[in-house]
């Protein structure tokens, strides 16, 4: 590991005393930050995007890979077996704490017990860029945004009437991806269509320990279709409808270093609405509207060992409905103004048979279902001789526990059109999950988990254009956190820090080098004790991308990612016992390379893990050794 490190870092390095043609800036654009599209110069939220391109050049990923090699993100569970249940900490904080969004419409799933969404049902082909924003950010996007959001753009129409492009790929534990693309547009109309089929053999998410027999592999199968509509009614107004349908399989291990033969699970998403647009003259309204159905069923009728019996069948159902506004009020001055509901309701039945005890719980969705009401607003100073502002507030009522109230003050100033400060102050929250408010556990009294985050920081761009640099610092301060007992209850305050550093680098043309340094540690206050309990989130992570387009048909890239020591609480189901582990920092070393065969048709090649690096995410299980995959790209 350390040669490795130690090669890629001399070698960026020493690339940076050349000189290049490209330019860095700070003009580039997102929609996450403030629900409408800003240049990352005119506010100081800490946003990250992966691009179209980088997403085109992800043919052997899926979406938990990519995500898991930007700053301040851990998947824990992302080089695991292909469809293992996915964590996704951001900036240390737990996976509950991250809103998903679709097109800028909340998908986090009511029938989770902390709301998490399973990335594993989203096809990376389906999408044409993702947005990542940092910070606790409920004033914009509500309950769930308390450490950040990922917003997930998919693609939409074409320039043509038709397009086509086609994906092929094949690799390490006879993993085989189809995908199938349609797009185009007809006057005032557009549409974009994709199908993706996934099917991999895998290996045993459970690792073995001893003299246990063979463990079987545990395969994985996705489909996944998603089609919207552009339709310009008028020169004004658009209205864009959606349907997204995911249906994914799975085998499953009974547990740490325990195999199971026939443990299967299955979960599936079927999501439509729309979006839409209204262009005024000062103005612009938005109308989004979303239903989504999600349902999880697991099944395991005999183990290795003692024979037991569990079934778990979930299902839940959310609507998403918001109206907003952005008014143009002077070249200075914007506002924006939203009302929103969401309602969401859970059916759960689970069964456990024993030799020595037996249980059946039952949540209904006539009583297990809630709802938060909610309007805001924002007030945007836009570039008034450099100095930028955005102060907002929400008010919420939810159906259960009543009214709540989160703000934001956002300050941020351009030194001159290469440097920007900011300085962010908000606070959010997290809504007690129905599971939470609803099961044998739970507490129909609970209140919302708070926090409130301060952050400071600086962006920037060396006057001649070839590096670009981000540095912030944050502090996260959270109250009335839910903890479980013997049920759910409001009594924890977690107090976590960190920073974050990234950078951009063209050396020389046609070569660009990205890097990031991660650092995040908390510790949590309950009625007993103070204690690190960041499980499973690295107190340091460091990344580092070198991309080269050797020439018109030609690309290649490197990545590492250096993931430090983590704590694991493991349990051992042997003696009853849970214990702290230490598990120990890895390095990941990938590359990725295509070639242009043909004007429309590209060959590419995506290698993980090249060192073979032997590793641990979660105590018990395996995680990919080297591993590669390979295919064809069609567009037409």
């Amino acid at each position: 590991m350390k040669k490795t490190i130690t090669l890629l870092t001399l070698t960026a390095v020493s690339l940076t005393a050349f000189g290049q043609d490209k330019k860095l800036s700070l003009d580039e654009v997102n929609v996450t930050a403030t629900k409408f599209a800003k240049q990352s110069s005119e506010t100081g939220k800490v946003v990250s995007i992966i691009s179209r391109e980088e997403l085109e050049r992800s043919g052997g990923k899926n979406i938990n890979d990519l995500l898991n090699i930007q700053s301040s993100l851990t998947l824990n569970g992302a080089n695991s077996n292909r469809g293992i249940n996915i964590s996704t900490f951001l900036r240390g904080a737990p996976s509950g704490y991250v809103l998903i969004l679709i097109d800028g419409i909340p998908v986090n799933d009511p029938s989770q017990i902390s709301n998490d969404y399973d990335l594993n049902l989203i096809s990376l082909e389906m999408i044409d860029h993702i947005e990542i924003l940092r910070g606790g950010h409920s004033t914009l996007y509500g309950s769930d945004a308390m450490a950040g959001v990922i917003n997930i753009i998919t693609k939409k129409g074409g320039d043509k009437p038709v397009s086509l492009n086609a994906l092929l790929t094949g690799g390490s534990y006879n993993t085989f991806k189809q995908n199938l693309g349609v797009n185009g547009r007809f006057k005032k109309v557009d549409y974009n269509f994709s199908l993706t089929n996934e099917d991999s053999k895998g290996f045993s998410s459970a690792q073995k320990f001893g003299d246990t027999g063979e463990f079987d592999n545990d395969d994985f199968h996705l489909k996944a279709i998603n089609a919207n509509l552009g339709w310009a009614a008028t020169s004004n107004l658009m209205i864009r409808p959606f349907v997204r349908y995911s249906d994914s399989k799975t085998m499953i291990d009974y547990g740490a270093f325990t195999d199971d033969k026939d443990y299967k699970g299955k979960s599936s998403e079927l999501a439509s609405g729309f979006t839409s647009n209204l262009k005024l003259n000062s103005a612009d309204l938005f109308f989004n509207y979303s239903y989504n159905n999600v349902k999880r069923y697991f099944l395991n009728d005999s183990i290795t060992g003692p024979q037991e019996y569990s079934l778990s069948d979930m299902k839940g159902q959310l609507h998403n409905a918001e109206v907003y506004s952005k008014f143009n009020l002077s070249n200075y001055i914007e506002l924006l103004t939203g009302t929103s509901y969401h309602f969401a309701n859970t059916n759960q039945i689970s069964k456990y048979i024993s030799p020595y005890w037996q249980s059946t719980s039952e949540l209904n969705g006539d009583s297990a279902k809630n709802s938060i009401a909610s309007v805001y607003a924002s007030f945007f100073l836009k570039n008034l001789y450099g100095f930028n502002f955005e102060g907002g507030a929400r008010f919420n009522h939810h159906s259960i526990y009543g009214n709540n109230f989160t703000y934001t003050i956002n300050p941020s100033f351009l030194v001159d059109e290469n440097t920007k400060l900011f300085v962010n102050i908000s606070s959010a929250f997290k809504a007690p999950s129905l599971y939470q408010l609803y099961s044998i556990y739970g507490d129909k009294n609970l209140s919302p988990e708070k926090a409130t985050t301060y952050e400071a920081g600086f962006q920037t761009v060396f006057s001649d254009g070839t590096v670009k640099v981000g540095l912030n610092a944050f502090r996260r301060d959270g109250k009335d956190v839910i903890a479980f007992t013997n049920k759910y209850v409001n009594y924890n305050k977690q107090k976590d820090r960190g920073m974050e550093v990234e950078t951009e680098v063209i050396p020389v043309k046609d070569l660009t080098l990205k890097a990031f340094y991660s650092l995040v540690y908390g510790k949590v206050t309950t009625q007993n004790a103070t204690f690190n309990n960041l499980y499973r989130r690295p107190r340091n992570s460091f990344g580092l991308n070198l991309g080269y387009k050797v020439n018109d048909n030609f690309f290649v890239s490197t990545n590492l990612k250096i993931t430090g020591e983590r704590i694991d609480p493991y349990f051992d189901s042997n003696t009853y016992q849970s214990t702290n582990l230490t598990l120990k920092s890895y390095a990941l070393l990938d590359a990725y390379a295509e070639y242009k065969l043909l004007k429309k048709l590209k060959l590419f090649a995506d290698i993980k893990n090249i060192t073979d690096e032997k590793y641990v995410e979660i105590t018990g299980y395996n995680t990919r050794g080297f591993n590669f995959s390979t295919g064809l790209s069609l567009s037409l």
